[in-house]
């Protein structure tokens, strides 16, 4: 008999240490899953509608305008990065009664970005493009992919040299930026 106590015993010490180790049929746990949708928004350009410069109309003059404050909201929450680029028309003074069109052409004009800022993005990997002659297609502006989220501003400004044979006058143009 006495070996029917020690087995007893042993095994009622085995269910109390077991039962330590078991949670209170009271307690139990619940998760949550949550979720949080993000809509995609668009990529934009917004450019002053006009800007003047004004030189003497010596052949040889330089002649410097100043183009404003353009911005790029890119809110399309890819992070694809973009590109603006500018592209520029002839600057054609029309015909009047008196005098006949005369054009100083784009090729004599360079474009050049100022700094570019920004309030609620982030610098890393957006930046002034090269810039250079308005003859042929410009970058204005890039972000990298992976940058280039928020909203970003910059200046810039137009500078030629006004060439032989021209009139006095009002030259217009159009200087067109795109953003892709």
């Amino acid at each position: 008999m006495k070996l029917t106590k020690t087995i007893a015993a042993a095994l009622g010490g085995l269910a109390i240490t077991g039962a330590a180790l078991v949670a209170p049929a009271s307690a139990s746990d619940h998760t949550t899953s949550a979720t949080i949708t993000l809509t995609g928004g668009s990529l934009s350009v917004d450019a002053p509608a006009t800007a003047a410069g004004s030189a003497s109309a010596a052949p040889g003059s330089t002649v410097t305008v100043n183009v404003g404050t353009t911005s790029v909201a890119d809110t399309r929450g890819s992070l694809l990065g973009w590109t603006v680029t500018g592209s520029s028309s002839d600057f054609v003074k029309p015909a009047t009664a008196s005098t006949v069109a005369y054009t100083m052409p784009k090729a004599g004009f360079a474009w050049a970005t100022g700094t570019v800022a920004t309030t609620n993005g982030s610098l890393t990997g957006v930046g002034a493009g090269a810039g250079g002659s308005m003859g042929a297609d410009f970058v204005v502006a890039t972000a990298l992919v992976g940058a280039g989220g928020g909203t970003y501003t910059y200046g810039a400004t137009v500078t030629g040299v006004v060439p032989v044979n021209v009139i006095a006058g009002d030259y217009v143009g159009t200087i067109t930026q795109s953003v892709l």
